[in-house]
């Protein structure tokens, strides 16, 4: 005798509506560790981006044999003495005479750096850095440091919001997580 009842495969709404519930709060639980992953990760490529222009800076100084420099920049062309190093920068060749076409500044442009993403603030106690043929820092006697803060964290409660880069005169550099003093 034949049941009136046929088995059957799949899921119940009830079992479905169940399991997105679970996916709903495991989401949810995730979200904030997810912000933060991201938070960091766009701080360290940032951090990375900068770090890269000074080692271009000093490997190009280097490799011309002459005084190659760093400065921050919000039109890319000139240095500015007072905008922040996170509207962006530019490498460039410290004397104008040594350039391609003196009477041309573009020619002495090395490189373009677009700056900080997403509100990340990039403070150093200079606004221009100049390596020379030996690849040291002139024009200065101290260890250089810069602070990358991000306006996602309080950096107070939360010190992964920061990071510190710090410039030997022997053009050596180091990172640390948070706002940290520099070693001589």
């Amino acid at each position: 005798m034949k049941s009136i009842y046929q088995k059957t495969s799949g899921f119940t709404l009830i079992e479905l509506l169940v399991t997105m519930a679970i996916v709903a709060i495991l989401a949810s639980a995730a979200a904030p560790s997810m912000r933060t992953f991201i938070n960091n990760q766009t701080m360290v490529a940032d951090a990375s981006n900068f770090a890269s222009a000074v080692n271009y800076t000093r490997g190009e100084a280097v490799a011309r044999a002459i005084d190659v420099q760093l400065c921050a920049s919000t039109d890319g062309i000139n240095c500015s003495e007072s905008d922040p190093w996170s509207a962006g920068w530019i490498v460039r060749i410290a004397q104008t005479t040594r350039c391609p076409n003196p009477a041309d500044v573009s020619t002495c442009r090395l490189l373009v750096g677009e700056g900080m993403r997403d509100g990340v603030d990039l403070t150093g106690s200079v606004f221009s850095l100049t390596f020379n043929a030996q690849g040291r820092l002139e024009n200065t006697d101290e260890t250089l440091r810069f602070i990358l803060q991000s306006p996602a964290y309080n950096v107070t409660n939360n010190p992964a919001g920061a990071r510190t880069f710090c410039l030997r005169i022997s053009g050596n550099k180091s990172m640390k997580i948070g706002v940290q003093l520099c070693a001589e």
